[in-house]
């Protein structure tokens, strides 16, 4: 039985704290962003990553994120977008599936809808920051390559989106 698509409750942490958080997992959990893709490490975790082929309104409607239990959970990515942007989706909802279903993660059935940008999302936002461009490594890299978001984009697999938010969130570009 899927569970019903859910509004989680907002995380009591900070952002700086989320971003801490998800660096502590990473650790924790043995991710090593070298040689290990995040799908992988999704998978690792007991979630599936799936691609829509050729998704419905239904499907596109219904959520990105299905957590059933803990270590049961499946990640549903577009199939119009690339392998970077995937990249973050997928941070993205490992993000709500470590903040927002419960102690220990999965706890909660839930599913995340695909659309929003309320706290929710944003700290989902923030958590796949943090594990997929670590703040000392991004600043240290955005420093020695004077803030050159395709070579950054490149050495931690996101879009180029991702790397300007990054850097507008770490206020190392002003808005």
């Amino acid at each position: 039985m899927r569970p019903p698509i859910t509004s989680p409750s907002r995380s009591p942490l900070t952002f700086r704290e989320i971003e801490a958080e998800a660096e502590r997992i990473a650790l924790e959990k043995k991710f090593d962003r070298e040689n290990e893709t995040i799908v992988e490490f999704a998978e690792r975790l007991g979630g599936a990553v799936r691609v829509l082929s050729r998704p419905s309104v239904e499907e596109l409607e219904s959520g990105s994120l299905i957590v059933r239990a803990p270590k049961d959970f499946v990640i549903y990515l577009s199939p119009t977008t690339g392998v970077l942007r995937d990249n973050f989706t997928v941070a993205h909802e490992l993000g709500h599936y470590f903040l927002h279903t419960g102690s220990p993660p999965g706890t909660v059935p839930l599913i995340i809808g695909r659309y929003g940008s309320n706290p929710v999302e944003q700290q989902a936002n923030r958590f796949a920051a943090g594990l997929l461009m670590p703040r000392g490594d991004f600043i240290t890299t955005a420093q020695r390559t004077n803030n050159n978001c395709p070579i950054l984009a490149g050495r931690f697999g996101v879009s180029l989106a991702a790397v300007d938010a990054r850097l507008r969130s770490l206020g190392m570009i002003s808005e």
